[in-house]
């Protein structure tokens, strides 16, 4: 299954649980039908899982202009994969940067994407990496600390600093990335004993923030 898809199937199940962080004053800002925009939000999440792409991206669209942060990056997705609508990965870019500077972390994994291949975008490890830890920080995105570990393995857009590779693979590999697994065991024949010591606190250490800030997102 290609990455897009699998991020697509991501949007879907944070759907519900984003409707309700909110903050009252977006959510309920009535369109011209009497509808909330998360209702017309849900209306488009409908839509979209019975395969209706037109009306969905009418309706996230709408969303998405009245700020909706998961409209936003819906419609990233639909741009991306071309749901009906034509391949853009340009306006995928541009709303997932919408979303992503609201703090969405599918939006902030899928931008880090963007730039990391050089997607709609201009290949930019820095921006890559920027937005790939704001993902990771959120939530323990499988792609976006895989690829975050590879970029501090290289130096790319970031610093070469094969601890901080080594504990980012780690987390990937609790999560099941046998990939990741991979990476991890490669970079440990480079190190001595106390530097795996030191990168399994910093791999706890990035545990700990994301709970916390998983804590402070609830």
């Amino acid at each position: 299954m290609s990455r897009p898809f699998f991020r697509l199937l991501a949007v879907f199940v944070s759907a519900l649980a984003f409707a309700f962080a909110l903050p009252l004053s977006l959510s309920f800002v009535p369109n011209a039908h009497g509808e909330s925009i998360e209702e017309v939000f849900q209306q488009a999440n409908k839509l979209l899982d019975e395969k209706n792409y037109t009306e969905a991206f009418a309706l996230f669209h709408q969303a998405a202009e009245q700020g909706h942060a998961k409209a936003q990056s819906s419609l990233g997705v639909i741009y991306e994969l071309g749901l009906d609508v034509p391949k853009n990965a340009s306006l995928a870019a541009e709303w997932y940067h919408k979303a992503a500077e609201q703090g969405d972390a599918e939006a902030q994994n899928n931008l880090g994407s963007l730039y990391d291949y050089g997607k709609g975008v201009e290949q930019n490890y820095t921006q890559a990496a920027l937005w790939y830890r704001k993902a990771v920080e959120q939530g323990v995105f499988l792609w976006a600390l895989h690829r975050l570990a590879f970029l501090y393995t290289n130096g790319y857009g970031v610093k070469k600093d094969l601890l901080t590779a080594y504990a980012l693979f780690s987390l990937a590999t609790k999560k099941g990335d046998k990939i990741a697994r991979v990476g991890r065991n490669g970079i440990a024949m480079k190190l001595t004993a106390g530097q795996i010591t030191v990168a399994k606190k910093i791999a706890n250490d990035w545990e700990q923030r994301i709970k916390n800030n998983k804590q402070k997102n609830q």
